[in-house]
């Protein structure tokens, strides 16, 4: 019997997270190298998890780290633990809800490293199967997910260092920002969230937020000005008579 899609898809994932493992394994020859110990990157969300490991593997290539994270007391033992390692990894506290703390963190960025070359936006609200998930969990994923990434980057783009490089912003999403099955069970009349949408898609929203974002900004500074067939086109197709996104305030 033939695989199914989903075999398949889980197959060709695996082989990726193989090539992906190899690929960390593999030293850079010095010519491969745009960095150095004066490269400054920040990492959200860097006191645990994908984050932490992040920050270890920039820090572990040489990179400075500017490890960050919502609570002081486990940002700070995250930090010690790779500097404990010999690796260069400073912590500063940050909120990416908090346009305050984002604001003293910039501050503190520009004071004491005159600015940064590389931003990974890792902070962000897993999404929880079962009966907990509800309204107000939804608007903390977008919350987080999408307007704490893009308020994040707001910040840090005047700080962002001219470099023949370039400067670089990395986005982490997930897979839950796919909106597959989501526009079937509105159609269905199950809507039960905000303004009629589903709780799981503004829950999947904070993730795609992020892609759609990524996206705009790239073609922002590839074309220097906003794409017209983004101010045009982009009328998210589940948000009927919802309005324009020109008359989005944010």
């Amino acid at each position: 019997m033939g695989k199914n899609a989903n075999d398949k898809a889980k197959e060709r994932r695996e082989q990726r997270r193989q090539e992906i493992s190899l690929l960390r394994t593999i030293p850079y020859s010095d010519h491969q190298r745009w960095w150095s110990a004066k490269t400054i990157a920040v990492v959200t969300g860097g006191n645990r998890g994908i984050g932490f490991d992040i920050s270890r593997q920039l820090a572990a290539h040489g990179l400075t780290v500017i490890l960050t994270s919502r609570d002081s007391n486990v940002g700070l033992e995250a930090a010690k633990v790779l500097q404990e390692g010999g690796l260069n990894v400073a912590f500063h506290q940050l909120d990416v809800l908090d346009p305050l703390s984002i604001k003293n963190f910039a501050d503190w960025l520009h004071q004491n490293y005159g600015g940064l070359d590389i931003l990974v936006n890792n902070a962000g609200v897993n999404f929880n199967i079962g009966s907990e998930n509800s309204v107000e969990q939804a608007r903390m994923v977008v919350a987080t997910n999408y307007f704490g990434t893009k308020k994040m980057i707001e910040a840090m783009i005047p700080l962002m260092k001219p470099s023949a490089v370039g400067a670089r912003i990395v986005n982490v999403s997930s897979r839950l920002g796919r909106l597959n099955g989501r526009r079937n069970k509105m159609k269905k009349g199950k809507a039960c969230g905000p303004d009629d949408i589903p709780i799981e898609v503004w829950i999947a929203l904070g993730d795609a937020g992020i892609v759609w974002l990524t996206k705009l900004l790239n073609e922002i500074l590839k074309k220097k000005h906003m794409p017209d067939a983004w101010r045009k086109n982009i009328l998210v197709p589940i948000f009927k008579n919802k309005g324009d996104v020109l008359n989005c305030n944010n």
